[in-house]
């Protein structure tokens, strides 16, 4: 075959010689770039699984005493004063607290292995800032079991203030 590829070349003229050469070189050029192209791309690749696998393996080193931690923080946590209804115990403190004017919506749980983390939004209309703020210290009386996430005040010409409070609790899983 090389024989005939040589007779072929040997039987065209001067012109077309240099041609086919530079036809050849043109296809090798394009063929060795578009392997250092690939390989450039192959190796990109490579070091970036190469960063994830070794920031696994230190995820995965830190285990044990991220197990511990957890094991010492459940033993700080008083199992009875967890909040089970978050939104039963929003309720008693605004009852007890002789708030009328509020409405509650709630977000979906966050579910995670360990723990589940409960969130509701509460919006209390015209009230006085002292009703606001005893309605404040009773939250934090039940922390860390309950905590707010935000709050979000407004006021009025009339010294009515309305607020928006994110109230999460969460819960160990067995």
């Amino acid at each position: 075959m090389l024989s005939k590829i040589r007779n072929y070349f040997a039987s065209k003229t001067k012109r077309e010689k240099v041609l086919l050469l530079v036809l050849a070189w043109t296809a090798l050029f394009i063929w060795f770039f578009s392997l250092v192209k690939n390989q450039s791309a192959v190796s990109e690749k490579t070091r970036s699984l190469n960063a994830q696998i070794e920031s696994a393996n230190l995820t995965i080193a830190q285990k044990p005493n991220a197990e511990s931690k957890l094991v010492e923080a459940r033993a700080l946590i008083d199992e009875a004063k967890i909040v089970k209804d978050l939104r039963v115990e929003v309720e008693k403190i605004l009852t007890a607290g002789g708030f009328s004017n509020f409405s509650m919506s709630f977000a979906p749980d966050a579910s995670m292995p360990k723990m589940t983390v409960r969130t509701l939004s509460l919006s209390l209309q015209r009230d006085t800032i002292s009703h606001l703020i005893a309605f404040e210290q009773e939250i934090l009386k039940r922390a860390p079991y309950m905590f707010f996430k935000s709050a979000e005040f407004t006021a009025d010409s009339k010294g009515q203030m309305s607020a928006r409070y994110e109230i999460s609790s969460f819960e160990f899983k067995k």
